[in-house]
């Protein structure tokens, strides 16, 4: 007697979704999210509060964007966010 195989096919959808809010007026503030570069959750900050957190220009920040020498990741609406670990290794570079 041959039995009759049942062959069965599972989708699965998973939808996230993350809000990130930036409080003007106060101490710059990081926020943990991943860094695809890194491969790990790692601090990042806008190019704007950079400079005051490692110490190099608004200017170095932006063109170490474009040159991709430190890891950043876009957000929806325009927002830019920069991995903090990597602007350390920028300023340490910078230092030499």
């Amino acid at each position: 007697m041959k039995r009759r195989r049942i062959v069965r096919t599972v989708e699965v959808t998973i939808e996230t979704e993350e809000s990130i809010v930036f409080r003007t007026g106060q101490a710059p503030r990081s926020i943990s999210m991943w860094c695809p570069e890194c491969r790990r959750e790692v601090e990042m900050v806008t190019p704007e509060q950079a400079p005051g957190i490692v110490g190099v220009s608004p200017r170095a920040i932006y063109a170490s964007v474009e040159s991709r020498k430190v890891h950043f990741s876009e957000m929806p609406k325009g927002l830019l966010l920069v991995c903090l670990d990597s602007l350390t290794g920028l300023k340490a570079g910078l230092d030499r």
